[in-house]
């Protein structure tokens, strides 16, 4: 039997290749490429959202952080690829766009590594406390005027996806046999992709006889309310962090009078009625002290007026707030004193025959200096105010010597400058507090 033969021709129309075989049949031969992508994300923060992928900037296709496609369909020669669409902290390794150049019937890749940095960080809070009684229910984590969890008596808590930059950070529920040594609330800086650590420590006390319960309430209202809360202190003491319309309740407060101050206020908010504020706690009662606090929009900054007590010329002026300011001046030739602005009306705190109280400065409402540039006969006059009343400190130097002017960096870190007379001559005087006590410093 013969067998039949049949001849197999080419044809080339354009880049496709085109085999007639015996029959009529045909087979196409590969006349595109393939292209693979893929994508590989690294970092503590990822795009939440993916990214998008454009060829030759032919619309655009949705990929993920850690993902893979293939585009079949592409002439042979050059083509880019482009990889958009990334978060801010988010940036592609190398070219970007990249040419890949694509092969007929072949595979080509092309990976995008992409590398995400922290745009927060974390906060460690830890306590430790000591004592005879410590606070049984622990205390409440206040970051910023906001409550953010409970804290045991001796433990730690972590806050992350904070903003870079300071927050202030406290605790509050203490007993009121407890007090947190140190600044309470206190400045922490935070930064993006790094922990960041504070730690308070609270010594209790035995819980007086017949103690009784405080309840202090803060009641706020206006367009633009303190951002970050404000603190409390009773009887001048360590103070504890209060939101802006919150209820705080002590317990184990000893019976009897005492005191409570409202610090840290915006200077867009003032506090109504007197602060700080008498209230008597009962024994095995409760006792409420209530401040309201009205803030105004925050917009453009202007000066606005507030008229001294009449007959009074003002010497010099600090605050820690709007609602919370210290006035040195006097109102005959012979005096001076030191006026306090609550937000509504002055009221005279301190007065001084024969002194001339020209300086004042402070580190908290309840941490304020104040120093006399009078010659005075004995040491120079400094006096320190401690959220409750005024007291008169040892100088830092004896005969004929006055301190004009004082300020600081912290409590414990306050510096005094005035002069001292001497025969026929005046020196300059320079003293420095350490948070115990003067000493002159030397002038040359």
């Amino acid at each position: 039997m013969a067998r039949l033969r049949c001849p197999i021709r080419l044809l080339f129309p354009l880049a496709l290749a085109t085999v007639i075989a015996c029959g009529g049949d045909s087979l196409i031969a590969p006349s595109v490429g393939t292209l693979e992508i893929t994508t590989s994300t690294s970092g503590t923060e990822p795009d939440p959202d993916g990214y998008s992928l454009s060829i030759d900037s032919q619309g655009e296709m949705a990929i993920g952080v850690n993902a893979t496609m293939q585009r079949g369909d592409l002439e042979p020669g050059n083509h880019t690829a482009h990889l958009s669409g990334m978060a801010a902290n988010c940036t592609v390794a190398g070219e970007n766009p990249r040419t890949v150049g694509i092969v007929v019937g072949q595979l080509v890749t092309v990976a995008f590594s992409v590398t995400c940095i922290a745009t927060t960080g974390s906060l460690q809070v830890t306590s430790s406390t000591s004592g005879l009684s410590p606070d049984a229910d622990g205390y409440i984590i206040s970051l910023d005027g906001t409550d953010r969890g409970t804290l045991g008596a001796s433990g730690g808590a972590a806050l992350g996806g904070l903003t870079p930059g300071d927050h202030l950070v406290g605790l509050g529920g203490i007993a009121g046999n407890c007090q947190v040594q140190g600044d309470n609330p206190r400045t922490v800086t935070v930064a993006a992709g790094a922990p960041a650590s504070v730690a308070f420590t609270v010594i209790c006390a035995a819980p007086p006889a017949n103690a009784g319960t405080l309840r202090i309430t803060t009641t706020t209202t206006g367009p633009s309310p303190d951002a970050d809360g404000y603190a409390f202190a009773v009887d001048g003491g360590t103070g504890q962090p209060i939101g802006v319309n919150v209820m705080v309740t002590l317990p184990n407060v000893t019976a009897g009078a005492h005191t409570v101050r409202l610090s840290g206020i915006a200077g867009n908010c003032s506090v109504g009625g007197t602060n700080p504020r008498s209230v008597s706690v009962p024994a095995g009662a409760t006792a409420s002290v209530a401040f309201t606090v009205a803030c105004s929009s925050v917009g453009a900054t202007h000066w606005t007026p507030i008229p001294l007590p009449a007959g009074v010329t003002g010497l010099d002026v600090w605050g820690s707030s709007a609602t919370d300011l210290f006035v040195t001046g006097y109102n005959d030739a012979r005096s001076s004193a030191i006026w306090h602005y609550d937000g509504q009306s002055w009221s005279e705190q301190f007065r001084r025959t024969g002194a001339f109280i020209t300086g004042l400065w402070g580190s908290s409402g309840s941490d304020v200096f104040a120093a006399s540039a009078a010659l005075q006969a004995n040491a120079a006059l400094i006096l320190h105010y401690d959220g409750v009343s005024w007291s008169e400190m040892s100088g830092p130097a004896s005969g004929n010597s006055g301190i004009g002017a004082v300020w600081g960096t912290s409590s414990g870190d306050v510096f005094g400058g005035g002069s001292q007379t001497l025969p026929n001559t005046y020196r300059v005087l320079l003293a420095h507090y350490d948070g115990t006590s003067w000493s002159e410093m030397p002038t040359d």
